[in-house]
């Protein structure tokens, strides 16, 4: 007889451990491939075969078991769910061994490289680690969800690391390596030192996509290219929306169809309920592939298609070079930039709160989904039994859980995958969003950069009209972009440019006073910076205030939900002994 202790052995050994080992084997080839020369290429190059090797030990354990376990079943009792298992892993082994396609790209890319000015070979190079640091960071996460299930608590663990861990981990290194290079193009245009050569010497400390993307922005700029231009050529190319989502359902009706088929063969014979069973067990497995393809779509976007700087640093300078001003642009960026990176988690964030809120909603979820299908209908039948009616109020309750209860099966596995969206949003930053649905929130976001950006431009001893071309011809966001050349177009007809963007919502009527005042006194530069302060640390605050007052709502609201559901089986209990007596 089987015992648990054997299943989690069986777990361990068959799951954590061979997961471990693949990702130890992915990070040791990172490993050789940082700090490469021509002259150690090729003994490097040995070192990553032999990890390639051991992780391709471990894919053809799984498919030799897969294949093993397949036959054995088939042999032994035709198709079960045995079968499907068994495949499974099999299909896994398959997949872990297309993971060292890349793993022996860069094993011959290595050995062809045999000297310094082989930039595309580099280029390539790094693109191959890119790709073996995801298949790394993807074994590590999966080992801790597998391992996440031994210890039982599979589900809050699980989803804290998707949810939390993993986008904060990954919100770190990519803001780390911006800030670096925002320094570094700062200093480097201060002191007038080649971006180009500065870039390929940065890029030798990096391995894996970012590297990648340094040295094709070292390559626009040695080919004449502007800061500015080079940066939005190296921009990535993003696939669209609605290409999205058509391959995600494509995906997914191709799994459906397979296993329902599967599910029709082996239960031949049973009617308009196998039918139905089978349609409904097709649609919960497409729910989990499109699930699983959300989370890796996530994954490796992480660091895999974003540009080089944020869409606000872009725009920054983008307007510092057609101003003149691009060394105390790259200045304000970097000292904005670290200060975001120092405040980020400081006094909480919405990333957080969503956090929270998803843990609260699929906690309710599960409970209210257990309790319709496993708790009412026992306690409906023992009062039935006895003949005593329910009380109304504890109807009432049952009656909405069982109307909520279908809906809530199919819509708690989104429920993980909508706030791993939303935390990706708030970790790239609402600076960067370019989505019309927040447009009314834009012009506050980004008062701030416009009211710096025309301090930069009276500074140079421009007009401000310049500055407000600058901005229409470069921002990030379209409806910015069009609010300033409509603002453009009123100030060349003579109105004050200060009293157009508080006509336009950019400024508040007492920072219109304090820039109309200073403009006055010929303080203008320093007013508008100070007041682009003041409107964000005013930001701050008021989100600071809105997460410490839900935080609250929610405890209050969740009590809520609890204390009903624990009064519609307290009052049945109390009206039966009363009944009985």
């Amino acid at each position: 007889m089987i015992n648990n202790g054997d299943v989690l052995a069986a777990i361990f050994f068959a799951g954590v451990l061979p997961l471990l080992a693949l990702a130890f084997c992915y990070w040791r080839m990172v490993v050789n491939v940082l700090g490469r020369t021509p002259a150690d290429a090729r003994r490097r190059a040995r070192h990553i075969s032999i990890y390639a090797i051991v992780a391709g030990m471990v894919a053809g354990l799984y498919v030799l078991g897969g294949s093993l376990g397949v036959i054995g079943t088939i042999t032994s009792g035709g198709l079960s769910g045995d079968t499907v298992a068994a495949s499974s892993s099999a299909l896994f082994g398959v997949l872990v061994a297309l993971t060292l396609v890349p793993a022996f790209t860069v094993v011959g890319q290595l050995r062809r490289l045999d000297r310094e000015d082989q930039e595309q070979l580099e280029m390539e190079i790094d693109r191959s680690a890119g790709w073996i640091e995801r298949w790394a960071w993807t074994g590590l996460l999966l080992s801790v969800v597998v391992g996440s299930v031994m210890l039982g608590f599979a589900l809050v663990f699980a989803l804290a690391i998707l949810l939390l861990a993993v986008p904060a981990i990954a919100w770190y290194r990519q803001r780390n390596r911006e800030a670096q290079l925002l320094w570094l193009l700062t200093l480097s245009v201060r002191q007038k030192r080649d971006l180009a050569t500065e870039l390929d010497r940065h890029a030798r400390t990096w391995c894996g996509f970012h590297a990648c993307r340094l040295r094709e922005l070292a390559m626009q700029l040695k080919a004449g290219r502007s800061l500015a231009t080079a940066l939005m050529l190296c921009e990535p190319q993003r696939m669209s929306a609605g290409s999205l989502i058509w391959k995600s359902i494509g995906i997914c009706i191709l799994p459906m169809i397979a296993f329902v088929s599967v599910f029709l063969i082996t239960n031949a014979g049973g009617g308009r309920f196998v039918v139905f069973q089978a349609i409904q067990s097709g649609l919960t497995t497409a729910l989990a592939v499109l699930f699983t393809e959300g989370l890796l779509i996530f994954l490796f976007s992480l660091g895999r298609f974003r540009g080089l700087l944020p869409a606000w640093c872009t725009t920054a300078i983008r307007v510092g070079e057609e101003s003149g001003v691009l060394d105390v642009a790259l200045a304000e960026c970097a000292t904005e930039h670290l200060t975001w990176l120092k405040d980020r988690f400081r006094n909480g964030s919405p990333s957080g709160l969503i956090f929270y809120l998803s843990m609260v909603l699929l906690f309710l979820g599960t409970i209210t989904s257990f309790l319709c299908y496993a708790i009412v209908p026992k306690f409906k039948a023992i009062f039935n039994g006895f003949g005593v009616e329910l009380p109304s109020f504890s109807r009432t309750v049952y009656d909405v859980c069982d109307l909520l209860a279908g809906p809530l099966m199919f819509l708690l596995p989104g429920v993980p995958l909508l706030m791993l969206v939303l935390v990706g949003m708030d970790h790239a930053g609402w600076r960067n969003l370019r989505l019309r649905l927040f447009a009314p929130m834009y012009r506050r976001f980004d008062a701030s950069g416009i009211l710096r950006h025309l301090a930069r431009t009276i500074e140079n001893r421009q007009p401000l009209t310049d500055g407000l071309l600058a901005i229409a011809n470069n921002h990030h966001r379209p409806v910015i972009a069009e609010d300033c050349a409509e603002i453009l177009a009123h100030v060349e007809s003579g109105t004050s440019c200060w009293t157009q963007l508080w006509a336009s919502g950019f400024l508040h009527k007492r920072d219109l006073a304090v820039i109309e005042s200073a403009e006055r006194t010929g303080n203008l530069p320093w007013a508008l910076r100070a007041v682009a302060t003041l409107r964000e640390q005013r930001m701050q605050y008021r989100v600071d205030a809105l997460l410490i007052l839900m935080r609250p709502v929610v405890l209050l609201l969740m009590g809520a939900v609890v204390g009903l559901v624990a009064l519609s089986m307290l009052f049945p209990m109390i009206k039966l002994l009363n009944d009985l007596s």
